[in-house]
């Protein structure tokens, strides 16, 4: 049962302009409106741009004999969509959507059915009672946890000043011996804001990752590997001791953040792999007025490793057993405050 259509339509614009932090460019296709034109043009479009068919294995010329045998031009709009739908899950892609006003299409297998290993409650309950902070844009909290300093980054998405929100956690905690900066549950966002954080952690000038586009119909068509770097910004950078917390729904500019954070001689990863999700999207616009996105570059981490479909693997492996979190014990905080403690 379709839930009602206005809403949803609203929630679809909405959603159309928070994650445009991620991506590129939204752009108008052709002008038919015809299932069947609609069809031809969104698997076209995904064969000439998406990166990911041949690491995955994916044969896309399959997918459409599959797919376009369900396709008329009499089918009602909800048909559409789900053969749309059922069509991009192929992808297994967490970036990749098809928007419309009654329902969004989105693939979900990068998380579900994986250890949650995050509760805010837990962690506002049992370690920040007492000493909670939010900056300006409502996306950073943080606190001390004894003689560790305690940082939170929800999203890359939010409105507000990174630079400044970061730089008044600096501020605060800077003279503590370690800390935790934690993206459990970031699903991302910008990554030119990841990068501004990023930034107020290293000491120096460092290329994190590598990207490619593809530029050519062939599959296998890519532009050369292009460097990522990060640079020390603002009045200040923290360099000592920090572990980094991460879990399976950590994804998108976060994993971005977290690569550019595991190049870091300070930095130690821990908690859970992240979602595996590299591929900067753009939004394109169909002629009914619906609206999809897909990811249309690769990234890869210094080893040129592909992880996009598997994530980043963490230093140390913890998870959060259901009898702690009945306890509101947050077994990964646990371990990282155990191992900045010890080291300092």
């Amino acid at each position: 049962m379709f839930i009602d259509r206005l809403s949803v339509y609203i929630t679809f614009i909405f959603f159309v302009l928070v994650l445009a932090g991620c991506s590129e460019m939204f752009v108008q296709s052709d002008s038919s409106t015809e299932p069947v034109d609609i069809f031809e043009l969104v698997w076209s479009d995904f064969d000439r741009y998406y990166p990911f068919f041949v690491d995955k294995k994916i044969d896309w010329n399959s997918v459409y004999s599959v797919y376009r045998e369900k396709i008329d031009n009499s089918m009602s709009d909800e048909a559409l969509f789900t053969v749309l739908s059922d069509m991009t899950k192929v992808l297994r892609d967490g970036h990749v959507n098809i928007y419309t006003p009654f329902g969004t299409s989105a693939y979900t297998g990068w998380y579900d059915n994986y250890p949650k290993n995050f509760y805010f409650s837990i962690i506002k309950n049992r370690y920040l009672l007492f000493n909670h902070t939010i900056t300006g844009g409502g996306n950073i909290h943080y606190g001390r946890f004894g003689p560790v300093g305690y940082v939170y980054i929800e999203s890359f998405s939010g409105q507000g000043n990174w630079a400044e929100s970061i730089d008044e956690v600096i501020r605060e905690l800077g003279d503590l011996d370690g800390m935790i900066v934690d993206v459990r549950h970031n699903g991302g966002g910008s990554s030119a804001d990841a990068n501004t954080i990023a930034g107020r952690f290293t000491d120096r000038n460092r290329v994190y990752s590598y990207i490619q586009y593809r530029n050519g119909p062939r599959h296998t068509d890519f532009t050369d590997l292009r460097e990522r770097t990060i640079s020390p910004g603002g009045p200040g950078q923290y360099i000592k001791p920090i572990v980094l917390l991460t879990n399976r729904s950590t994804f998108s500019a976060a994993e971005d953040f977290t690569l550019a954070m595991r190049e870091l001689p300070h930095v130690t990863h821990f908690g859970d792999t992240t979602g595996g999700g590299f591929g900067n999207p753009i939004f394109r616009e169909l002629p009914n007025g619906w609206g999809y996105r897909l990811p249309v570059w690769r990234q890869f981490p210094v080893d040129l490793k592909q992880l996009e479909g598997i994530g980043i693997a963490p230093d140390r492996k913890i998870n959060i057993s259901s009898l702690d979190a009945q306890m509101q014990v947050d077994t990964i905080i646990e371990r990282a405050l155990e191992y900045l403690i010890d080291i300092e």
